[in-house]
């Protein structure tokens, strides 16, 4: 990989909300709904963060009916670099419960539309 390539890489994960948002989405997909439910941030906040880490190439995105899901692709997850940090970082129990209640609902609804619509009205 080319060290420009790798710096702005490095660069966007060194910001600690991108990289909540890119631990987040190496354990699970999610849509914006579900990443506001995870993490109590506003819509506008995911989206800016969204689109630093989308440009950098450590997450890409792919739509599903209304909805935009984000996802950390293979080749990021099979990178030692980014595998290193994904183990090294924590994420708090919190946050990980969170991330398995998107996880049931999603199963259970079979789309990101029933986890969301879920999650908003209770």
């Amino acid at each position: 990989m080319e060290i420009k390539r790798v710096v702005q890489q490095l660069k966007a994960l060194a910001d600690e909300g991108r990289m909540l948002l890119f631990l987040i989405l190496w354990r699970e997909e999610c849509c914006v709904c579900e990443l506001e439910a995870i993490t109590g941030w506003e819509q506008s906040r995911i989206s800016h963060q969204q689109r630093l880490l989308r440009l950098s190439g450590l997450v890409e995105s792919r739509r599903e009916g209304k909805y935009v899901i984000y996802f950390v692709p293979e080749r990021i997850k099979e990178d030692e670099l980014f595998r290193a940090i994904y183990h090294r970082a924590e994420l708090s129990s919190e946050i990980v419960d969170k991330i398995q209640l998107v996880k049931d609902l999603r199963m259970r609804g079979g789309e990101a539309e029933a986890s969301c619509e879920v999650m908003v009205n209770g």
